[in-house]
């Protein structure tokens, strides 16, 4: 079945920074095929609350934590609070299914990270984001699938799936889903790269500003298992 939306449902759902696999990526027995990506509009989002972690070494004082940073590198190590979460909206189409899409809106994040001076790390925190997706009945059936069963992974979420004209339409408002990660971590000049304790390595680029670092990823690789283009900036103030 050509269940595209799971991989989304289980990575990004389930997952903060650096996850790998997801503990809801079995439960349609299988993953989507990925596809391209079109980038459209940023969400923002800011957050507070108590961190916790042992902290590391570094620069003091102040820092942007507006969202844009230009990867400069500096010290990571050390215990992390997000303050502000910005990822383009993005839109994901299947290849192997002509019309059938998937779109991710409104992603936030909220949560601490520690970097730890071992070389390791952990994520712990809540994921807030829309979820729609338009799939081919034809696609569906293909698979020995249909709406009815592509709705059932949707409920999970508390998302609905229904057939409108020759397509399965799903929602789903995903709201403050608990969320962590932890692997091992490297970092060179000014870009970072996340080995989760399950799954493949993911980089991008890092700039800490006395006590706030900026994380840039690719979500939907380094956070969705799948390749994409869509660009987020973590602002996060040290612990």
């Amino acid at each position: 079945m050509h269940l595209l939306a799971l991989v989304v449902v289980g990575g990004v759902a389930g997952c903060f920074l650096g996850c790998g696999s997801s503990s809801n990526d079995d439960d349609e027995g299988g993953a989507g095929r990925a596809g391209s990506n079109a980038s459209g509009g940023r969400s923002g989002a800011t957050s507070g609350g108590a961190g916790s972690g042992a902290g590391g070494t570094g620069n003091t004082g102040g820092g942007s934590t507006a969202c844009g940073a230009t990867p400069c590198g500096g010290n990571i190590v050390g215990a992390w609070q997000v303050v502000q979460s910005c990822t383009d909206d993005t839109t994901t189409t299947d290849p192997a299914c002509p019309g059938g899409t998937t779109s991710v809106s409104d992603l936030r994040q909220t949560g601490t990270v520690t970097f730890a001076a071992n070389g390791t790390y952990t994520s712990a925190g809540l994921l807030s984001l829309n979820l729609r997706q338009t799939m081919p009945l034809s696609c569906l059936m293909g698979d020995g699938g249909s709406c009815e069963i592509l709705g059932l992974a949707y409920a999970t979420l508390g998302g609905t799936c229904a057939v409108v004209g020759t397509s399965c339409e799903c929602t789903a408002a995903i709201t403050d889903r608990p969320a962590m990660g932890s692997g091992a971590y490297t970092t060179s000049g000014s870009t970072y790269t996340l080995t989760p304790s399950q799954g493949a390595p993911s980089s991008g680029g890092y700039c800490v500003q006395g006590s706030t670092l900026h994380l840039h990823a690719e979500i939907m690789s380094a956070v969705m298992g799948m390749p994409g283009t869509a660009a987020s900036d973590l602002v996060l103030t040290r612990q």
